[in-house]
């Protein structure tokens, strides 16, 4: 009797003169089980006979490769066989089907109209207050880059917007059914693909300080903290207690990365230079104290207004908060939302709401 790899076994040659093969556990599925005609039945271990896994059939010729991961070893007897070739082959083809019909339902593509319905069904509770998804789910789409992953449904998602030398990753869910699958990664790392193709340096995400899963998954990617930011929520209000003025120069020392749309974007002197041009960042002075602030439409919700914000004394920042809830007013936006790395003053209608991790990876 031997024992052999079943992995790396293989017969070729005349089918009776083949020996028996015989599972040596009862508990492997699929068994691969001969009662040869002239081996004496108490040769075999009783438990290991079933009578079902007999085969009747003849060729003449027998060549194939085992190959069955559900089996470890293989038990050897010596002697004349019975005809095995359908007890082997059958479950080895029900085996590759259902491997095949599994893979080939599983991969990555880009989103369409038609998966709106599935996706929103696991993006309803990722925050206490629910998901923006539904929100920009048609903006995404138009821009392209809604990568979904399918496994005979979509099961997770991830849209990617490259800009110039970055990549901008953002909206990362996973149906709570498959997490722990690295589906996040597999998207992530589809993304920076494609971005290393139009010569991406590199690629940036935003993860909520207190998300451990996705932090830990950012790092298990190379991904490295860059900054920690915080966002506060402004209630516009008629304020006419401020004084401000359009800045004309900014250094990119002071803003390095400035909030467009909930996308953080690396500056340069030309990026600021045209934000300057267009009455975009405005700054108070007082003592020699400056806080100066950006100012940004979210194209996804043209009621809401995104300022990324530099405090420099509580009564600079008083002159910028007050112009901002004014500014709002007038052009009817119903909420203001400010990114900041500063733990920002309390005043009346500014509230904390979470801290982000600015996520950063080098493509180069």
């Amino acid at each position: 009797m031997t024992s052999y790899d079943v992995k790396s076994l293989s017969f070729t040659g005349n089918f009776k003169n083949l020996p028996v093969l015989q599972s040596n556990s009862a508990a492997c599925h699929p068994q691969v089980i001969v009662h040869p005609s002239n081996l004496p039945s108490d040769k075999l271990e009783p438990e290991c006979v079933h009578e079902s896994s007999v085969a009747q059939y003849s060729p003449s010729i027998f060549a194939t490769r085992m190959s069955l991961p559900s089996i470890d070893t293989l038990i050897i007897f010596p002697g004349v066989m019975s005809d095995v070739f359908p007890a082997i082959i059958l479950p080895m083809v029900i085996f590759i089907c259902s491997f095949l019909i599994f893979f080939l339902y599983m991969k990555i593509r880009e989103a369409n109209s038609f998966d709106k319905i599935p996706v929103l069904k696991f993006c309803k509770d990722t925050f206490s207050w629910g998901d923006y998804i539904d929100k920009v789910w048609s903006s995404w789409l138009e821009e392209g880059n809604l990568f979904l992953f399918e496994k005979q449904f979509p099961v997770g998602i991830c849209h990617a917007f490259y800009s110039e030398n970055q990549i901008w990753i953002e909206g990362i869910r996973i149906d709570p059914n498959f997490r722990r699958e690295k589906i996040g990664s597999k998207l992530v790392t589809h993304a920076e693909l494609i971005g290393k193709k139009t010569n991406a340096l590199f690629s940036y995400m935003l993860i909520d300080t207190e998300n451990i899963p996705s932090i830990s998954m950012a790092n298990s990617l190379n991904y490295e903290l860059s900054e920690i930011w915080h966002f506060y929520s402004l209630v516009p209000k008629i304020n006419s207690h401020y004084k401000i003025e359009f800045v004309k120069s900014v250094s990119s020392n002071l803003f390095p990365y400035y909030v467009n749309s909930w996308r953080w974007f690396s500056t340069n002197e030309k990026i600021l230079s045209d934000l300057c041009a267009q009455n975009k960042i405005i700054q108070s002075s007082l003592n020699g104290q400056i806080s100066v602030a950006i100012v940004a439409d979210y194209k996804h919700d043209e009621k809401t207004l995104i300022v990324t914000l530099f405090s420099g004394s509580f009564e600079t920042l008083s002159d910028i908060i007050s112009y901002l809830q004014n500014y709002a007013i007038e052009k009817n936006y119903e909420r203001i939302q400010i990114l900041t790395k500063q733990k920002l003053s309390s005043f009346d209608s500014l509230e904390y709401r979470i801290s982000f991790n600015l996520m950063r990876k080098s493509l180069i």
